[in-house]
């Protein structure tokens, strides 16, 4: 009719290949706008624990009813270690009489199997901050001697006047840790008073023996 041809079949019968290859064009474009899309705001990662949720637990040094959290230092407790560059210690020190006893207290629940305590003249501080700072070890420690009862340690401060680092390194079943204390000593009260009686002793032997 009118010298023109004219088609009764769909088309997908006439150019099955066609057909199938127009399919897959439209799938693939499809699977291409679905990866070009932004992602919607979906949960946030979970973040790991901080190491100090799993670290040593905070500890005291006591003395005449004044407290001092001391510094976390170098430690191996639990699940992992920590390195520090010093000895962290609190900014404001505990005045302490010398050849006084002080109490440190453990904060953890597992008891102590060793503990050492020693005292460096504080110098050569690193960082100022937070309440705290970092300190590099000094030369010339003296070793205290320490007697346990429990989570409680007395330590002597059988030291010269001055203003120290004192260092109490812990083991437990949980690990091993050091932590750090800033401490001033002072003559004890009394000493002048000594002294004097002393002095006034040996005149009235003198005065006697005359």
């Amino acid at each position: 009719m009118n010298g023109l041809t004219t088609w009764e079949n769909p088309l997908s019968e006439r150019f099955p290949n066609l057909a199938r290859l127009f399919g897959a064009v439209l799938v693939l474009a499809l699977l291409l706008s679905g990866c070009g899309r932004t992602p919607g705001p979906g949960p946030e990662p979970v973040e790991p624990a901080s190491s100090f949720a799993d670290g040593p637990p905070r500890s005291t040094l006591s003395f005449n009813g004044e407290t001092q959290t001391g510094g976390i230092g170098s430690f191996c407790w639990k699940r992992g270690c920590a390195d520090m560059a010093g000895i962290p210690v609190p900014n404001d020190p505990l005045t302490v009489h010398a050849g006084s006893r002080l109490l440190f207290d453990f904060g953890g629940s597992e008891p102590l199997t060793d503990i050492h305590a020693a005292a460096r003249p504080l110098r050569d501080r690193l960082i100022d901050g937070a309440g705290m700072q970092l300190l590099q070890a000094a030369e010339g420690e003296t070793v205290l001697s320490t007697t346990s009862a429990g989570s409680q340690t007395g330590i002597t401060a059988d030291l010269e006047p001055g203003e120290y680092s004192v260092t109490v390194s812990i083991r437990t079943a949980d690990g091993g840790a050091l932590y750090g204390f800033h401490v001033t000593i002072q003559q004890p009260r009394d000493s002048h008073l000594i002294s004097s009686s002393g002095i006034l002793f040996a005149i009235l032997n003198q005065v006697k023996d005359l």
